[in-house]
């Protein structure tokens, strides 16, 4: 998770998107969270009909360096200040 330096707290740039689709990215410079290499994370996160939302990470870097990304997310379901209560689940 890589403490304070973890990618949850950094503000992504907006890549692209469309109608079903938006790619976000982040630049991470060497030596970052005790990481070497400069590294650049994409992240597409795509929805398709019926019911599937997916996520697809990459990361490039420019020396050998450990990826290992996860998703934790929490998703608001109804709109309301919380997710208190809200419950989804996946086959």
């Amino acid at each position: 998770h890589s403490g304070a330096a973890s990618v949850c707290f950094k503000l992504w740039q907006v890549a692209g998107h469309g109608p079903d689709h938006a790619t976000l990215t982040l630049d991470l410079p060497d030596g970052e969270g005790g990481f070497p290499g400069n590294r650049r994370v994409t992240a597409r996160f795509s929805a398709r009909a019926p019911a599937t939302l997916r996520m697809d990470v990459t990361t490039t870097t420019d020396r050998a360096t450990p990826v290992n990304f996860t998703n934790h997310g929490y998703w608001n379901l109804d709109g309301t200040a919380g997710w208190q209560g809200h419950a989804l689940r996946i086959a």
